[in-house]
């Protein structure tokens, strides 16, 4: 069984839904985006999708 203290703990650590988390409590996304410097951020060019054939029905 949980103490009162471990119980408090427990849901102090969680974090609400609409919570924002900055970018540097993320493990690793600074060098996930090549912006560590403190610098400009480099997000990398979406890929062109080519768009689906739309079936042709006789």
């Amino acid at each position: 069984m949980p103490t009162e203290e471990e119980f408090q703990e427990t849901f102090s650590s969680f974090r609400l839904k609409n919570t924002k988390i900055s970018i540097a409590e993320v493990e690793g996304l600074e060098l996930l985006l090549g912006g560590n410097d403190g610098g400009t951020w480099m997000f990398p060019k979406p890929i062109a999708q080519e768009p689906e054939e739309t079936p042709q029905y006789d």
